[in-house]
């Protein structure tokens, strides 16, 4: 598999992950006003079930290798701006800045306001559900063709 194939397979599970945490940022700003807390909480929660359904989304590449490397970019994406943040001094005010903390936002029930600091796990996490929701998809489908095909015979 060629890198232009890699990355052909990775928009779309990239993009569903960017429209998701865009999703956990609106949920986080409707509900600033409110207890953070409890805001920060429902957008994790949202966060983790919405990248799982978003999985199901995804396109079957028909092995579990290219359906794990479809959601590569995702990770490599989250494991840089986790790398960025831990090695070099960032800015709010900066574009990078500006990145990593809206892809850090939703994820904030894990990582605390304050205290231990996650930063693998929210890069990890994205990935793995994505590609969780695809696994289970194709779970599914091969479950209803064994139950199709018991009922036609």
């Amino acid at each position: 598999m060629s890198f232009t194939d890699v990355l052909e397979i990775n928009i779309k599970p990239f993009v569903y992950h960017t429209c998701i945490i865009m999703i956990g940022l609106g949920t986080i700003a409707a509900t600033w006003n409110t207890s953070k807390n409890e805001g920060v909480f429902v957008a994790f929660i949202l966060m983790i079930l919405l990248h799982y359904v978003g999985g199901f989304l995804l396109t079957d590449h028909h092995s579990r290798y290219k359906n794990l490397s479809s959601v590569l970019l995702v990770f490599i994406f989250n494991f840089s701006l986790a790398l960025y943040v831990q090695y070099f001094d960032y800015e709010l005010q900066s574009l990078i800045g500006s990145v990593v903390f809206a892809f850090k936002l939703p994820f904030l029930y894990i990582l605390g306001w304050h205290g231990p600091n996650y930063p693998l796990l929210v890069a990890f996490l994205p990935s793995l559900l994505l590609w969780l929701g695809l696994e289970s998809k194709l779970l599914i489908n091969s479950y209803r063709r064994i139950l199709l095909d018991r009922n036609t015979t």
